[in-house]
């Protein structure tokens, strides 16, 4: 559970850090997390709690990393889904033990979070939408081909982070876009992605 003061001291941060666009519409934003920062201060110190409990938690499931690159995601209503990517390069190393593997990790702190995936860029019609409601929280591989959804009403907010591997790691700053959609096809993945969004 997230401590009462949680969400007020997130929107203390976020409001005192630079954000910038991940949406060519700047509906989706998100800021960089520092923790050295929030944990030196100490009317912050609830979401130094939870971030600081979901550390060690990491630790017990991945031994020996570190996620990095702490971000927190947000929508503005009328959220169109974006561009689907990859998080770290496709080319990456895909080893056969799960623990050389990197993941992204996502932390709902709200109901309604939604992670649109495909299992193949080459069809694109089919995908699933997986729903994260407030504490939930979901691991996904390197290779896993998603997108952030849109959202009629916005959606405020996630929290993003990367477990690197020693021999996959995450460029700061960077995603993998399948830039051979044309613009026809990125208006029916977002047609497409809304009315199941919109069911859920």
């Amino acid at each position: 559970m997230f401590p009462p003061e949680f969400e007020e001291q997130l929107v203390r941060i976020v409001g005192n850090r630079v954000t910038y666009s991940i949406q060519d519409n700047y509906a989706r934003c998100q800021a960089n997390l520092d923790l050295g920062r929030i944990r030196r201060t100490q009317s912050l110190r609830k979401v130094t709690e939870v971030l600081d409990h979901l550390i060690d938690l990491l630790a017990v499931i991945m031994p020996g990393r570190a996620p990095t690159d702490w971000t927190a995601l947000w929508s503005n209503p009328d959220c169109a889904t974006q561009h689907p990517h990859f998080d770290y390069h496709r080319d990456s190393p895909m080893p056969e033990n799960w623990r050389e593997r990197a993941f992204s990790m996502i932390l709902a702190t709200s109901d309604g979070a939604l992670l649109p995936v495909w299992n193949d860029k080459e069809q694109m019609e089919q995908f699933e939408v997986f729903r994260l409601d407030k504490g939930d929280l979901i691991f996904f591989r390197s290779d896993v081909l998603h997108t952030g959804a849109p959202y009629a009403g916005g959606h405020r907010y996630r929290i993003h982070a990367y477990m690197n591997s020693r021999t996959i790691a995450h460029e700061h700053g960077r995603v993998d876009r399948i830039e051979e959609l044309t613009e026809e096809q990125l208006a029916k993945i977002d047609e497409d992605v809304k009315i199941t969004c919109a069911s859920l």
